[in-house]
């Protein structure tokens, strides 16, 4: 069991941090010092992010909207891996250098290791695709929410969750209000 958390800021890098949860008489904790695995997509808008938006479409994949001061709304697939165990922070994977995806985003480490504590490097806890960018008629965006979510079938329901196009309302308030029909495929390559 895992606790994830989705990031966004100043520095136009979306995050995805994954803290290992332990269980003691039946509760979730996380256990001091809990370093978590991460995942980040560097200069993911040309501005700072200020708002986010996730849907799980299963227990390891997310589709994650984010919107910055540079108008624009962006779609992320965030496809995690396996995290390793909190008893084995000692055997961590470095995560992986140079991997890119459209439109020049960097994904993985800042130009080295990702350390935490000591010399130890934090494990990745999986990959970003970008799966999809629009311009916005608003500006200053501060809040967003995804208002519905359908499967566009074009077969089975598992089949729906290894790629088949996928239909979101979102809405976007800042300087006024905006509403967008998007389509995304939920497909990891």
């Amino acid at each position: 069991r895992s606790l994830l958390a989705i990031t966004g800021g100043d520095d136009q890098r979306l995050s995805a941090l994954l803290f290992p949860l332990h269980t003691a008489r039946g509760q979730p904790f996380l256990a001091a010092p809990a370093a978590p695995a991460v995942a980040f997509v560097h200069l993911a808008h040309g501005a700072c992010i200020t708002a986010l938006a996730v849907h799980e479409v299963c227990w390891d994949r997310f589709v994650v909207f984010s919107s910055g001061s540079d108008q624009r709304l962006r779609a992320w697939l965030l496809l995690l891996s396996d995290a390793p165990a909190p008893e084995q922070t000692n055997a961590m994977q470095l995560c992986d250098d140079g991997d890119t995806v459209t439109n020049e985003h960097v994904i993985g480490c800042d130009g080295g290791d990702i350390v935490s504590g000591g010399s130890h490097a934090r494990p990745s806890c999986g990959k970003w695709q970008a799966i999809g960018s629009w311009f916005l008629d608003i500006s200053d965006v501060q809040s967003m929410s995804i208002l519905s979510y359908s499967v566009l079938h074009h077969g089975s329901e598992s089949e729906a969750q290894q790629g088949t196009a996928s239909r979101f309302s979102i809405a976007v308030a800042g300087q006024g209000c905006q509403t967008l029909e998007v389509c995304v495929r939920l497909e990891y390559k």
